[in-house]
């Protein structure tokens, strides 16, 4: 909601909209509650349950949420420089260090938990106003199509026009129509993952833009009540769907299909109803520090369980992709909650990881690019270590050059190519109505 809330008010014989409004909110907290009972608001005082959303100055960028996306992609980034370095561990600390990078594809996970709460909260903003559709999908187009096409124009119709084609990137070729269509998930989860994996890290992309095209109708036809549900039975569903994929052995496929990988979507969108209800903000704070202290023990139990953190693994692509999402979306609770000078979002606002929040989209488009180029020009960890003599050292130079490389990519198509685009956005501004707060107030700038 767009205006400051206290407190639901009693019932009365002829409620006014207002107090039908507040009736509606609390109604929100009630239907959370009963499967989440630990976020159950007590009673508590109206300045500790006014609704938390109006508050947060989303008009502008939040720099902490800028920092979150940054370490998500750090995260994305460490997982493949890692892997297509090709570093051979001779001494535990190296096979530990390759082990912890091996994890990083968790950060994609913590993009999806972002992507659903930054999303719904733009729907549920706007869901009143003129053109709903219209302009979302038009700030979602001039968002991402622009970088995602010119990329695959570059890999599909410039580089082998340059370059002949190998055996490999002819396969990848013959599959172009996936990516063209978003669809490059349903192809790994019939097929695998392609035998030259260029762009195959596109898969996240689909996933997000099948999202954006059914999840704002979603919104608009439900009431936040019904929606809140409803965003509750996809944790379930998606469980059930991962398990039944992996009992035949469609391991990949549970990673990769979007309806399997919606629970954590689904996190995401309940953050962003949670914070736009009447809840003890208090509570809430404590009960999102303990699960965050809870999935991270459950997290590192499974760790060093199995020395690796892989998505084979039957514990992790069934309860562990939920116990990472309540992990990261309780973590996002706590950085909108905590004060600004404390510690933890002075950290997630620091310079260096909102550099990477900003142009997390472009780093991530081009740095699995950077790493497969790398590798197949030979420029691995093995190939440096003549020169630096071990192999912590050669891996730290050709994540060093991978990193400069991919960043300067992003830069480039951020002001050659993104930041055009966006300036469209303006074109297709959202129109509250007179009575609510601008749709500004409740966006993300870069969502």
């Amino acid at each position: 909601m767009g205006q400051e809330m206290g407190s639901a008010p009693k019932r009365a014989l002829s409620p006014s909209p207002a107090s039908a409004r507040h009736a509606s909110e609390a109604q929100l907290t009630d239907t959370l509650a009963n499967p989440l009972s630990a976020l159950l608001p007590v009673e508590a005082r109206p300045a500790d349950t006014a609704p938390i959303a109006p508050e947060m100055p989303l008009g502008a960028r939040i720099p902490a949420l800028d920092g979150l996306r940054g370490l998500a992609i750090l995260l994305v980034m460490m997982h493949h420089f890692a892997l297509y370095g090709d570093m051979q561990p001779e001494r535990q600390m190296e096979r530990w260090i390759g082990r912890v990078a091996g994890a990083g594809w968790i950060g994609v996970d913590l993009f999806f938990v972002l992507s659903g709460f930054l999303i719904t909260g733009i729907l549920l903003d706007t869901k009143r106003q003129g053109h709903f559709f219209r302009t979302f999908y038009m700030r979602r187009v001039l968002r991402i199509f622009p970088l995602y096409y010119a990329c695959l124009v570059i890999v599909f119709w410039v580089a082998p026009a340059v370059v002949p084609p190998s055996a490999a990137y002819q396969s990848l070729l013959m599959d172009q129509h996936w990516y063209w269509s978003y669809l490059t998930n349903v192809r790994i989860a019939l097929w695998s993952w392609p035998p030259f994996y260029l762009i195959g890290h596109f898969w996240s992309l689909a996933v997000e833009e099948q999202f954006y095209l059914f999840w704002p109708l979603v919104v608009y036809r439900l009431r936040r009540r019904t929606l809140a549900v409803f965003c509750i039975a996809i944790l379930p569903f998606s469980l059930l769907i991962r398990t039944g994929l992996g009992i035949f052995d469609y391991r990949t496929a549970a990673y990769v299909l979007t309806l399997a990988r919606m629970d954590t979507l689904a996190v995401g969108a309940l953050i962003a109803l949670l914070l736009r209800s009447q809840t003890d903000r208090r509570r809430l704070l404590r009960v999102s520090l303990l699960v965050i202290a809870l999935a991270a023990a459950a997290i590192l139990l499974q760790f060093l369980r199995k020395l690796r953190l892989s998505t084979n693994d039957a514990a992790v692509y069934t309860l562990g992709f939920p116990i990472l999402a309540l992990f990261f979306g309780a973590m996002l609770i706590v950085l909108l909650l905590l004060p600004k000078k404390s510690l933890a979002v002075r950290f997630f606002s620091s310079n260096t990881l909102r550099f990477f929040g900003r142009y997390s989209y472009g780093l991530y488009v081009w740095h699995h690019i950077v790493a497969i180029g790398m590798a197949t020009l030979g420029l691995s960890v093995p190939r440096l270590l003549p020169f630096v003599g071990a192999q912590l050292p050669a891996l730290a130079v050709y994540a060093a050059v991978a990193m400069l490389a991919s960043i300067t990519l992003a830069l480039v198509s951020w002001h050659l190519l993104e930041a055009p685009f966006l300036a469209l956005k303006r074109r297709f501004d959202y129109q509250p109505m007179p009575d609510e707060s601008t749709a500004k107030k409740n966006e993300h700038s870069y969502a």
